[in-house]
């Protein structure tokens, strides 16, 4: 582990995929086209960059979100940009899940549209296959610290990492008390602390 500070002036960006399988064949096409934006189009504003390369990027976010570290303003910035794609994910953001203390396994948690041509009036709810959770339907416009990338239908861009409130989406209308909320995500996170010391 290195001492130096994890951002440094030798880094202008940083370029993270989050999936543990992604090949580099996957990914090869979208890390080309920041780099040809940089070069040969001579940009220099990076989220601006980031935007433009990544609009079309449905390949490689089916199988993982991207997360770009840069600074703006002298501000060191994280982002996770992710698919809107039933019913594996929606709004490019890994939930938890809305059951009291549930940690489903992968494929037990998916996700449910109403369509509409406006990505923002399109309404989205969770279902859980191990605890039977089911959530109450929630708005895309209502969350607003998603942000839909430019150009794009289905991808979102959010900063990273979500806090577990936001990651509690799904919870709100199903416990409106904050205290038993917070318990709820306390117990997740304690279910998921034991889970990682068993491996």
């Amino acid at each position: 582990m290195t001492k130096t500070p994890f951002f440094s002036d030798r880094y202008d960006i940083i370029v993270g995929f989050t999936s543990l399988s992604t090949l580099p064949e996957m990914v090869m096409h979208e890390l080309i086209k920041i780099m040809k934006n940089f070069t040969v189009n001579q940009q220099r504003d990076i989220w601006a960059v980031i935007e433009n390369s990544l609009t079309s990027a449905q390949d490689v976010l089916p199988h993982s979100t991207i997360t770009v570290v840069f600074k703006a303003n002298g501000t060191v910035v994280c982002r996770s940009l992710g698919l809107h794609n039933p019913p594996s994910r929606v709004m490019g953001v890994d939930f938890f899940c809305g059951g009291f203390g549930c940690r489903p396994l992968p494929g037990e948690l998916r996700y449910y549209n109403k369509y509409h041509p406006d990505i923002k009036k399109e309404v989205v709810r969770q279902e859980c296959s191990q605890c039977k959770f089911q959530s109450r339907n929630v708005r895309i416009g209502e969350v607003d610290w998603v942000q839909l990338l430019p150009g794009s239908r289905r991808i979102f861009w959010h900063d990273y990492p979500p806090t577990e409130q936001q990651r509690a989406l799904f919870l709100v209308g199903q416990c409106q008390d904050a205290k038993v909320k917070r318990e709820r995500v306390d117990s997740m996170n304690a279910v998921e602390r034991a889970r990682k010391r068993r491996m």
